[in-house]
């Protein structure tokens, strides 16, 4: 594959979808697509794109996709956004942005969720779907792997796998080029702040694309600094309107971070106190004894974790709790089946959870459950909080399960709480807290006091 004509590459993709682009996307791309010295590949094999909402920076990707299918026999190239789900939304948007573009018959889309494909039959190259769930590219090789939406990423939960996924991709593709791209994060986002962190510095092979970041003292609420630094609202592609709707629904904060680039610096500060669960590490700690497990989903069902607790091998008078599973939910709901077997217990679920599909395959799996309530939940939640600020527990401070703990939030139930699914790292910690609950009472130890409010 030549890159001789890679520079006006993406006007094949204009072609497609009988639109134009903003100056500034034209400049982004051919910015990407400049060739290295030997014309065997691109000069920039990494690119961080740090754009405003509402700037087209996913249209401009696109484009740029499209022109690539076209202009090279055998492209190949794979698109992530932050979850299964809306990859396979934006799927769909780019599926009726070719329906009413002028080459619609030059492609083949398929729509099945997960598995969306844009191929261009002529060329034998195509834009597939892929989860941002650990092993989705393994043994793959591709041309372009988009990683859209990285600010959602935590570095230790799925950053640093992602990365050792998709870096063997381009092994034996000489026109490999990665794309990491998303609006500023907050103290969560530690995956695209260490990719952007690099291409700031100038780290060899990234190609930083920033683009609408406000002033130190730009003043969010102002009308006038979106004026002033919004370059969509400069050029036509959003309108003043859209940006009040934002800012009213956002707040001042989130929306100086998605439409003005401005990263946030405040920690989320968790449910526990500060070196709470750190006090609570134990690397020779395991289970003994009787075994419980908890199979939790996130509500957006790409994974699933699977979380065992018991007495503490290290500690009798404490129960230990690990993770044993972060895997895609049919690989979990197998994992799930052969513990319970060789341990003889159920596995706890909550069917009141966003999650909730997750009991089906369990029960088509003849895994026997023990299904929990809201009671619960608040007692399981409790427990687990008094058990790691008495220092009653034991965990081998795996990534995933800190960093659950670290950003713990809490939601009113009633007159009581019980930890909030929906925080990050929340459905995690809600299954160490169901597994940790019932070995508690497996095990025949005192209930927690329930006069938290």
């Amino acid at each position: 594959m030549s890159l001789a004509h890679a520079l006006p590459a993406y006007t094949a993709g204009l072609e497609v979808l009988g639109a134009g682009l903003y100056p500034y996307q034209a400049r982004a791309i051919a910015a990407m697509s400049e060739p290295n010295t030997a014309g065997d590949g691109y000069r920039y094999p990494i690119v961080v794109i740090l754009w405003p909402r509402r700037t087209g920076k996913t249209s401009a990707i696109l484009t740029m996709t499209l022109g690539r299918m076209r202009q090279y026999r055998g492209f190949r190239a794979a698109y992530a956004a932050q979850t299964g789900h809306l990859t396979s939304a934006r799927f769909r948007e780019w599926a009726e942005a070719l329906d009413a573009g002028p080459r619609r018959r030059d492609y083949r889309i398929r729509h099945s969720d997960g598995t969306e494909r844009i191929a261009l039959p002529a060329t034998r190259s195509y834009l597939r779907a892929f989860p941002p769930i650990p092993g989705r590219l393994r043994g793959e090789g591709l041309d372009l792997v988009v990683v859209d939406e990285a600010q959602e990423h935590d570095d230790a939960r799925l950053g640093q796998q992602l990365d050792a996924d998709i870096t063997p991709v381009f092994d034996t593709r000489p026109l490999g080029q990665w794309l990491i791209s998303g609006t500023a994060g907050d103290a969560t986002s530690t995956y695209f702040a260490r990719h952007y962190a690099n291409a700031v510095a100038g780290e060899p092979g990234y190609l930083l694309q920033e683009l609408g970041t406000w002033p130190a003292d730009a003043d969010p609420d102002d009308p006038q600094t979106w004026l002033d630094h919004h370059p969509g609202l400069r050029a036509g592609a959003t309108t003043l309107e859209r940006l009040q709707h934002a800012h009213s629904t956002l707040g001042s904060e989130r929306f100086a971070r998605e439409y003005g680039n401005r990263w946030a610096t405040t920690l989320i500060e968790s449910v526990f106190p500060a070196g709470a669960w750190a006090a609570c590490h134990d690397p020779a700690a395991g289970i003994t004894g009787p075994i419980s497990l908890a199979l939790e989903v996130p509500p957006d069902r790409e994974t699933a974790y699977v979380v065992a607790a018991g007495q503490s091998t290290a500690h009798p008078d404490r129960t230990h709790v690990e993770l044993v599973a972060v895997e895609p939910l049919a690989v979990a709901v197998q994992v799930a089946k052969r513990l319970s077997a060789e341990h003889r217990t159920p596995i706890i679920v909550d069917p009141m959870a966003p999650g909730v599909t997750h009991i089906d395959p369990l029960r088509r799996a003849r895994v026997p459950l023990h299904l929990v309530t809201a009671v619960d939940m608040v007692t399981a939640s409790l427990n687990l909080y008094d058990a790691v600020v008495g220092k009653r527990v034991t965990h081998l401070d795996q990534p995933p399960l800190t960093a659950a703990a670290g950003t713990a939030l809490r939601r009113r139930l009633g007159a009581r709480w019980a930890f909030d699914r929906l925080a990050p790292g929340g459905a995690l910690i809600v299954a160490a807290a169901l597994a940790h609950n019932r070995a508690n009472r497996t095990r025949g130890l005192e209930a927690p006091h329930l006069e938290h409010a």
